[in-house]
């Protein structure tokens, strides 16, 4: 179900979103847990300012939950967009780590190249790759840098 707002933590559902104490706990509790993988990630400009790269996940022997998929994600901060209908209506509102394109590399690894796009801007967009269990939603193991110019 999706409502207005949604808090995910996790790849769960998060509905004590109001509370600072409960969220910075849930956020310190993911961060005390080891992470069940390792991600590489090597990322570079391609022609015209797109973006190339290959991303591998390394799991340790027998820990690879069944059907856990890598994925690979270019987002940009800074943008906004004014609101025209709705409970947001006449606001002007700022948007972050916004997903311009993604990749699914699958279980282990693999290579992705996102086209460059004439609204992108590399200065404030960064790279962001994830392991995914696509059963229950968790997120596994994540990594985010800026893009290399």
């Amino acid at each position: 179900m999706v409502y207005t707002p949604q808090v995910m933590i996790g790849g769960r559902d998060f509905r004590l979103w109001s509370s600072d104490s409960a969220v910075k706990e849930a956020i310190e509790s993911i961060a005390r847990t080891a992470a069940p993988a390792t991600i590489a990630l090597t990322a570079k400009p391609a022609t015209a300012q797109g973006i190339e790269g290959t991303g591998a996940i390394e799991w340790p022997a027998g820990a690879r939950p069944a059907g856990a998929v890598l994925y690979v994600a270019l987002t940009q901060d800074g943008l906004a967009s004014h609101v025209t209908a709705g409970e947001n209506k006449g606001e002007d509102l700022r948007h972050h780590a916004v997903i311009r394109d993604y990749a699914e590399l699958g279980p282990r690894d693999g290579h992705f190249r996102f086209a460059a796009r004439p609204d992108w801007d590399l200065a404030n967009m960064s790279i962001v790759a994830f392991a995914q269990d696509p059963r229950s939603g968790r997120v596994l193991q994540a990594l985010s840098a800026p893009v290399c110019r």
